[in-house]
């Protein structure tokens, strides 16, 4: 039988900068540098899980 691997907990590592305090973050990721990239918006998510912009 295959062992479980323990959980990983995230816990918040970075903060937006005071310009952005009005904008939501929809998605954020971390690119292969370490760097923190957020795509923000100017209104929350929709609760029902649709997406923020449009697929043009």
């Amino acid at each position: 039988m295959p062992s479980r691997r323990p959980e990983t907990r995230l816990a918040p590592h970075a903060r937006l900068p005071r310009t952005y305090h009005d904008r939501h973050i929809a998605h954020s990721t971390v690119d292969a540098f370490g760097r923190a990239h957020w795509l923000l918006t100017e209104r929350e998510t929709d609760p029902c899980g649709t997406q923020p912009y449009e697929d043009r």
